[in-house]
């Protein structure tokens, strides 16, 4: 990257690299592995998903940060929090701390994906003289004319395979369902596999029930036309997930107006309340009898035009592609003349 000279380094993912000294963007999509390091992956993990040959790059981190004092880094309440997270021992959580760290106090700006993740950074992390933006996520803009015909004989759900995604109650909740069911819809999973051990399980997982008899599959990584054709056929979007920075498919389901069943996470319960047909996450049965009703009685199409309209209106409102350009220009100007 630095030997592309180039004025600034934008990076989409929620990566820092202590070698890139070129002025750089970064974005934190959220900040669960700081919180909840029960759903990391493992080193191994890493290593398999980013193509690496060693963890130099953690032990360069893990390093980098020992060698901080970690008061010009946290806020006193990110230093609670980093002081419990020690007694861990957790190599790759430490290297989480790290990373963030990293990327907050050498990043010319960071860019948070809501209004909650950047007042997360902003408490854990010392950010007093840094830009720090928030600029939502937009859909793609294969749901911005209308869908047509809709068949509706799919359940569908789109998830990253990981843990803090809750899939495995959604596996068990569509047996529930299925089970209860004459004639059940078949639910399918799209998305990207993530970590390899956790992937491998969860398909596996997949797998079984197919033999079982149970009509579920998972599609990795579908391109955007395979997507518009999904929502075409879905009855009814499911996103179980315990935890979302922002949760891009629930703002999907409601500009493709289809009926939305989710946790209470991400912009669906901050910025697009009553949106959504809120589930628990957790208690047996709950998303088993969510998905019978909407199936049986699906919401009326003024509700789901109604849905789409607050979904258009919180991405005009949040215009992103005009604050990433302003955010782009405060940084170049420097180093061009902009007209």
């Amino acid at each position: 990257i630095d030997h592309l000279n180039a004025d600034l380094y934008i990076t989409p993912q929620t990566t820092w690299s202590p070698l890139i000294e070129t002025p750089s963007i970064t974005m934190i999509h959220d900040l669960w592995a700081i919180h909840t390091p029960e759903w990391l992956p493992s080193e191994s993990d890493i290593m398999h998903r980013f193509h690496l040959h060693s963890t130099g790059y953690l032990d360069q981190l893990n390093r980098w940060f020992e060698n901080q004092d970690p008061q010009d880094l946290l806020t006193e309440e990110g230093l609670k929090h980093f002081n419990q997270a020690t007694k861990l021992g957790n190599r790759v959580h430490k290297g989480v701390w790290a990373q963030y760290a990293a990327m907050i106090k050498y990043s010319s700006a960071t860019v948070t994906v809501s209004s909650f993740i950047n007042s997360e950074v902003r408490r854990l992390f010392r950010s007093e003289g840094k830009l720090i933006s928030n600029i939502p996520n937009v859909a793609s803009s294969y749901l911005n004319a209308s869908l047509g015909e809709r068949k509706r004989d799919i359940l569908l759900t789109l998830s990253k395979i990981e843990n803090r995604k809750n899939l495995n109650y959604l596996l068990d909740e569509y047996v529930l369902y299925a089970s209860h069911t004459t004639s059940p819809l078949p639910l399918v999973i799209a998305g990207d596999p993530g970590y390899k051990s956790k992937a491998e399980k969860f398909i596996g997982r997949v797998n079984d029930l197919q033999k079982g008899g149970y009509n579920v599959s998972f599609l990795p990584s579908v391109s955007d036309s395979k997507l518009r054709n999904l929502f075409t056929m879905a009855a009814c979007m499911i996103s179980p997930s315990h935890f979302e920075g922002f949760g891009l498919p629930a703002i999907e389901a409601l500009l493709s107006e289809t009926p939305l069943i989710c946790t209470s996470t991400g912009v669906i319960c901050s910025e697009l309340t009553g949106q959504g047909h809120f589930i628990n996450g957790d208690l047996p049965g709950e998303l088993a009898t969510k998905i019978e009703e909407l199936v049986v009685n699906p919401p009326s199409k003024e509700i789901l035009r109604n849905g789409r309209e607050a979904a258009m209106e919180y991405t005009s409102r949040n215009n992103s592609s005009q604050l990433w350009s302003d955010t782009i220009l405060s940084l170049t100007e420097p180093y061009c003349e902009c007209k």
